[in-house]
């Protein structure tokens, strides 16, 4: 006869189960490369590389827990990703400026660890085109395109999931769309 587990022990790792497939759904392709890349430096033994993934982990963690934070899409982690990216050239022009040639390049190699995880950009054809899609669903007529500014540009913003600057999408959208 087969004695039962008891009861606290079978909860327990019911309890945990739940809890790690919870958060295998949670998370989104970029975080689970970040954290794939992360685990391969790990075993490779490459320092760099893992405290460059682990701040970068760290400053998504961070970002999810801030009460304001909104879902994690994988366009919010492209934009926390480049702005991490943008930080480091920075640094790096600064360092350069102050002539410490050793931690900007130190700065440029993390910022290229980082490239890739962050999809190429969306080339001004390829913004043309997004936004001609956009219009043409939205079933915007040509004489509301400056009325129907914002309903296009927060469709686009969605879309293109930090690929394409607002800026230069509404410079577009303003110069006119090809399918005038």
């Amino acid at each position: 006869m087969l004695a039962a587990a008891p009861l606290h022990l079978t909860l327990r790792s019911a309890a945990r189960a739940f809890s790690r497939s919870a958060i295998v759904r949670n998370e989104t392709p970029i975080k689970t490369q970040l954290k794939d890349a992360l685990k391969q430096a790990m075993r490779e033994k490459n320092a760099f590389a893992s405290t460059v993934y682990r701040s970068v982990i760290s400053e998504i963690g961070y970002a999810e827990k801030q009460p304001n934070a909104k879902e994690s899409t994988e366009g919010a982690l492209t934009g926390l990703i480049n702005k991490s990216i943008a930080r480091r050239a920075d640094a790096a022009s600064q360092f350069r400026a102050a002539g410490r040639e050793d931690l900007a390049e130190k700065e440029e190699r993390e910022a290229e660890l980082l490239k890739a995880f962050v999809p190429p950009p969306l080339t001004t054809d390829e913004i043309r085109t997004l936004l001609d899609r956009i219009i043409s669903e939205l079933a915007i007529a040509p004489e509301q395109l400056a009325k129907s500014t914002g309903r296009i540009m927060k469709e686009f913003t969605q879309r293109a999931a930090g690929r394409a600057s607002g800026a230069e999408a509404s410079k577009i959208l303003r110069e006119g769309s090809s399918s005038k």
